[in-house]
Parts: structure tokens; sequence; C-alpha cells
């Protein structure tokens, strides 16, 4: 091999090629299938809860007030009852449906950025591997549809493309959950040119900040205003008065302490120390990121920070969002880790 010639560079338009190609995504399909049953069995004790809560969201009677907004999944489960089958079977053909679209889709993202068939692959696997390590007695339809849409939001910003891509996905993220207001903080932090070496920042563009405030102030007084208006009580009658915010609770103080003080009984420990060396790497390689890389470098950190303030630690599922970031990042990092990389084209 010709030594300029870029590894991650993959040969086009041959048979061979096509057919490693259809058999990555048939490799794919059945890693979501593989996923499917461990999840299945996983949450067997506890599947009518996550059912019910399903239920509940639509008849207005959810676990918590902030639930109500998240109506995307719900209704799309309902959708799929109609076609005469149960609202169970509807939610399992959901809980599949949305795990082979992610891996068909992670398969096609980690292809768009030059990674062969096999390392891409490999890539699906060790992400599925990371979802299932982060499972919780929780699997909300919501997270299903977040995963797929910060899968694509991850690679948006990595791929540096443009407001109006972000802005659609804004548009269905929306009522998916209040995570959509990301999207929205992201086109404010687009409007800047990012450069790690030297450190700089420069303003490129005064109407994605504009655009991004609109999109922030609209999306918040849409989540408040559409669970009001559905909200009938919780499953057990209460309004759930306390539980106003966007962010539904306040939880530093109780993260802080599940990490620092009560990290043998909470687990939060673990966790905390795979986060902190994640992002140890990332900032260790960060001079050799490109202005998509800081930038998505930078919504992981306040992604995270946002789950530190208003998610519970130990509630791992709140993570799943965070595996296409990291995911990408490390590939960018590998990347720049090549000797000569940055000769080839």
């Amino acid at each position: 091999m010709c030594p300029t010639t870029h590894r991650y560079k993959v040969p086009e338009f041959t048979a061979g090629h096509r057919w490693s190609s259809v058999a990555g995504y048939v490799a794919a399909l059945l890693c979501a299938a593989a996923v499917f049953k461990v999840l299945l069995a996983f949450h067997a004790p506890h599947l009518k809860n996550l059912i019910g809560t399903t239920v509940r969201t639509i008849q207005g009677k959810p676990d918590w007030l902030a639930h109500q907004n998240r109506l995307l999944g719900p209704y799309l489960v309902l959708l799929i009852s109609k076609l005469n089958v149960s609202f169970s079977i509807a939610w399992m053909i959901f809980t599949g449906s949305w795990l082979a679209i992610e891996s068909v889709l992670l398969f096609y993202v980690l292809r768009r950025q030059d990674q062969t068939p096999i390392e891409s692959i490999k890539f699906v696997i060790i992400f599925w591997f990371f979802f299932l390590m982060l499972q919780d007695f929780w699997l909300y339809t919501w997270d299903g549809i977040d995963l797929i849409i910060f899968t694509l939001f991850a690679y948006g910003i990595i791929k540096e493309k443009s407001t109006a891509f972000h802005l659609a996905l804004f548009s269905v993220a929306i009522f998916n959950r209040e995570s959509a207001l990301f999207i929205a903080t992201y086109i404010i932090v687009s409007a800047f040119k990012f450069t790690a070496t030297p450190p700089s920042l420069k303003l490129v563009d005064r109407s994605r900040i504009l655009l991004g405030g609109v999109l922030l102030v609209g999306g918040t007084a849409y989540i408040q205003y559409i669970r009001h208006l559905l909200f009938v009580s919780t499953w057990d009658g209460r309004p759930d008065a306390e539980h106003q915010l966007v962010g539904n609770h306040f939880l530093l103080l109780e993260n802080l302490r599940s990490i620092f003080v009560d990290y043998f009984s909470s687990g939060a420990l673990p966790i905390f120390v795979i986060v902190v060396l994640a992002i140890a790497f990332f900032l260790s390689r960060i001079r050799s990121f490109q202005d998509g890389e800081l930038k998505c470098l930078l919504m992981l950190l306040f992604i995270l920070l946002n789950t530190m303030v208003f998610g519970l630690f130990k509630e791992t599922r709140l993570f799943f969002i965070l595996l296409p970031f990291a995911l990408f990042l490390s590939i960018g990092a590998m990347r720049h880790d090549l000797p000569d990389s940055s000769q080839h084209g």
C-alpha cells in the first residue's frame, strides 16, 4: 500500500465492497436482535411496569409531571396497537424496531466516517456492549427515540452539518423529550468557530444565536404548556406540584453524596470513575481535535453537567445519549493518533 494512502478511506463502487457493506448491515441487525433478547430477559420481572408507564402517559396519569410532554414514543406504540395487536405486543414491536433502526443507523454513520465494514461492525458491537452495561430497572419508549436522535445529533456535530439538519432533528425531538433543548443549545454554539491550536473562538454566524435562543424559549414554553394541558394527575392521584421545573428534579447535592459519600451502596462511584477517565482521555487529545470534534466534546460535557444537576447519576439509562458522542470522539482521537494522519486526504 502506498504510504500516503488514508487508512480510513474506504474503496468505493466495487462488488466486494458492496457485498461487505450488505453483510455489515445484516450483522448490525443481528446485533440488534441479540440486544432485544437480552433486554427482554433483563426487564422480564418488571416488563409490566414499563408498559404501564407508556399507557399512563397516554392517559395523562404518568409517574411524574415531567413524563407528560414525552409523547412521541407512547403514541407510536398506541399506533402500532391499532394493527390488531395487544398493547404489550405493540410495545415489544416498537422496542425491537428502534433497536434495529439504531443499529443500522450506527453502522451507516460509521461508514460515512470512513470506517471499513469490519471496523464499523466492531464499533457497533462495542456500542451495544456499553448500552447493555448501562441498563437499569427502567427503559422508557422515549429512551429509544432519544438514542436514535442523538446518534444523528452527534454525527451532525462531528460532520458540521447545516443548521437545517439540526433544526429538523429538533422538530422531531421536541415531541419526544425535553432533551431536544440540547439541540437548540448546539445551534447557538454552532455560531462560533473553535480552534484548539492556538486556542481561539470566532463568531461566524449571528443568526444562529437568534435561532437557537428562539428554539430554547419556544421549546421550553411548549414543554410547560403541553405538560399542564394533558396532565390529569400522577398514577396515584397526586398533582405533582413539587416537580414543576423543566428538568423535573434538582439533584446535584444528592448526586455528589452518592458519588463521594454513599458510593458503596449507591453504585455511582464506578460510573463516575469511567466518566472521568473518558473525559481525561478526550481532553488529552484536545489539541488534535478539529472544530466539529471540539463542539462534540463541549456538548458531551454540557449534557453530562445537566445530568449531574437534574438527573439521578446512578440512574444509568440517562447516559445512553452520551454513547454516540463518546464513540465518535474516540474514533476521532484514534484517527489523530495515527502517524501523519493530518497529511492524508
